[in-house]
């Protein structure tokens, strides 16, 4: 749900930009869950964070450019200056913050009982 805010907020626009950070946010963490439960790898909390942030710090920065090289090369006003350009930049690491957070919640869940209370050890009545 989280992936496909941008369509659903875009009519709000204070929040249409926040939206697309937190897509991307959310599909960096999905790509560090399923690295970390699907294949070999194993994330170290503090490594799974970092991921996280840093992917959706570079596809917010990459997104931003492009939206920015919209507006040279097509004439758009998506980016009204610099300090909007910083302020998109700003947001970006936040919500990178917010998804790794996300992502240590979910590596310590897994560590302490599993998903949904399904663990290998037996339940207590």
């Amino acid at each position: 749900l989280l992936a496909a805010a941008p369509l659903v907020v875009r009519p709000y626009q204070p929040f249409a930009h926040l939206a697309t950070y937190a897509s991307i946010a959310t599909l960096a963490l999905l790509t560090a869950v399923n690295l970390n439960a699907l294949t070999e790898v194993e994330l170290t909390p503090r490594f799974g964070v970092l991921f996280v942030v840093t992917t959706t710090m570079g596809l917010s920065g990459l997104w931003v450019m492009l939206v920015g090289l919209s507006d040279m090369l097509l004439g758009t006003s998506y980016v009204a200056g610099t300090g909007e350009l910083n302020r998109e930049f700003v947001a970006s690491v936040f919500t990178g913050l917010a998804g790794g957070l996300l992502f240590e919640r979910y590596f310590h869940h897994v560590e302490h009982g599993g998903l949904r209370g399904l663990s290998d050890e037996p339940m207590e009545a």
